[in-house]
């Protein structure tokens, strides 16, 4: 049988238009006389034609996708589908392609699941070994796509309960196909474990980013946004609000508007909650907990207010029309402060679990090392042995030496430490000046002249007599002290060849150590 097939992109897809062949994939036109020419004989669903067209078409798809024209490159990916059906490289690009198409009108994740997994599925055994990582990647971006997107709108269009659930089910049904797609490629449960954490971290993260900042742009704002205006920031303004509270009051619908975002926000910080595991961020979860007792703190006292018109013509007053019960007052004020234990409890354990994880690490890489170094690992191990040895032998020896010299020394630091004679003097040279200061506190009102004759004596009798004690006694300190330091050190030398040998190997010991427990 003959087919029309074009020379561009190998599409059979021609259809006669005013004259001439039009091809329908990628628009080229031939004459009548080209045609004939290009007339080839089809004999299978496999030929040498059909391999060149498909090449033709799938270079179109990547152009496409690469031109960002994602409908197109799916367009040519569903042709070459359409020949060839077991086609990993159209129908990866495919599911590429429909990632990109995707919108809140358009939504075909599931299309993108089946159309990454399909390729996978399209390959021999040997090949899935080597692109299994690359499958993986590529459908762990489009699901975190999925989610960010979800997250996104949560934001975007405010925290109504619809954008509350679709949040919620983007990332429950993105885990779910990302632990299957694991499962079927066949990652070892301890990797597998790690990368369901990874993407259980990322949608941890993304949900406090976006809470926070769905906060700041939309729930506050809606509540606070007349006290101040576009664009000020709610909470650094507090005087401002109190200063224009006369012009507006938030209303009823606004404060139940405000109380329903805020436990929209509050519910999804709390879902990202239950996803914490042992490899989250401390920071992230400090973040989550503080931002929950925060926005809480501002629903307790949040209200709706109503104007209440006075007798006389233009006046009015403010009226709190709308609050929260004392109830529900109480179960909030316990919600934070069940956080607040949490926020000191929680990140606080994680960071122990971590700083044990990466030790455990540690501690293998280094097994790895001298398992793969027996040798040297057995040298310094041998070396080692035999410096403790030697280092029992020398501290036994040094021990024997300062036992058979301690009374000595003991003897030696009293009397280094013995009050001296003229120690002694200072001192009591010290108790006549107290005994005279007692005495001049003891005058009565009208014994003045006594007064200062007991001053006149401590100032020119007695303070001059101390200093120059103080000054002999020093002196006299300085060289006893001096003269029983040089005992001391005598006996301290005692073994010193011993002590130095013993500090020489103890260094060696430590190298070892290091060299043995060291990062690699």
């Amino acid at each position: 049988m003959k087919q029309l097939v074009c020379e561009m992109c190998g599409s059979t897809d021609l259809l006669k238009e005013e004259g001439v062949f039009v091809c329908q994939s990628c628009g080229c036109k031939y004459s009548v006389e080209e045609a004939k020419k290009m007339m080839v004989e089809v004999e299978g669903a496999v030929t040498v034609q059909n391999a060149a067209q498909l090449d033709n078409l799938l270079k179109l798809a990547h152009s496409s996708f690469e031109s960002k024209n994602y409908e197109k490159a799916e367009d040519f990916c569903n042709q070459v589908l359409a020949m060839d059906d077991k086609n990993f490289d159209a129908w990866k690009l495919k599911g590429e392609a429909i990632n990109y198409q995707i919108n809140s009108n358009n939504q075909r994740i599931e299309e993108v699941y089946n159309c990454i997994m399909t390729a996978y599925r399209v390959l021999d055994e040997e090949k899935k070994e080597q692109e299994k990582y690359d499958i993986f990647m590529l459908l762990n971006m489009c699901l975190k796509g999925e989610v960010y997107f979800w997250l996104q709108q949560f934001e975007a269009n405010r925290p109504t309960d619809y954008a509350l659930k679709r949040a919620k089910n983007a990332y429950v049904d993105s885990y779910n196909k990302m632990k299957a797609a694991l499962d079927e490629i066949g990652f070892l449960e301890e990797p597998k474990q790690g990368l369901l954490f990874a993407f259980d971290n990322y949608f941890i993260e993304k949900c406090n980013k976006f809470c926070l900042s769905t906060w700041k742009s939309t729930v506050a704002y809606n509540y606070y946004r007349n006290y101040m205006g576009k664009g000020v920031d709610p909470f650094s303004s507090l005087p401002k609000i109190r200063y224009h509270a006369d012009e507006y009051r938030p209303t009823k619908a606004i404060w139940d508007t405000f109380i329903k975002e805020a436990d929209n926000v509050i519910d999804l910080l709390k879902f990202a909650e239950k996803q914490i595991n042992d490899n989250t961020n401390p920071e992230v979860v400090e973040a989550i907990f503080s931002n929950i007792v925060s926005f809480q703190e501002c629903v307790i006292p949040a209200c709706s207010w109503n104007v209440v018109w006075m007798n006389y013509v233009g006046s009015y007053m403010w009226d709190r029309e709308w609050h929260l019960t004392d109830k529900a007052k109480e179960n909030r004020r316990n919600t934070i402060n069940s956080y607040l234990e949490k926020k000191h409890r929680i990140p606080e354990r994680l960071r122990k679990i971590q700083a044990a994880q990466k030790e455990k690490k540690r501690q293998e890489k280094i097994e790895k090392y001298w398992q793969e170094h027996q040798e040297e690992k057995r040298a310094l191990d041998d070396e080692q042995e035999d410096i403790r040895k030697k280092l029992e032998e020398l501290k036994e020896k040094i021990t024997a030496i300062d036992n058979a010299n301690a009374d000595k020394l003991e003897e030696l630091y009293s009397e280094k430490n013995r009050l001296l004679p003229c120690e002694e003097a200072v001192q009591k040279q010290e108790d006549v000046i107290r005994a005279l200061e007692k005495k001049r506190q003891k005058c009565g009102l009208f014994q003045g002249k006594m007064k200062q004759e007991i001053v006149t004596q401590i100032d020119q009798q007695e303070e001059p007599k101390l200093k120059e004690l103080k000054i002999q006694a020093a002196a006299e300190k300085k060289e006893h002290q001096e003269r029983i330091d040089v005992e001391i050190n005598v006996l301290k030398r005692d073994g010193k060849e011993f002590r130095d040998q013993f500090a020489k190997l103890k260094k060696r010991e430590q190298e070892i150590t290091q060299e043995l427990t060291k990062e690699r």
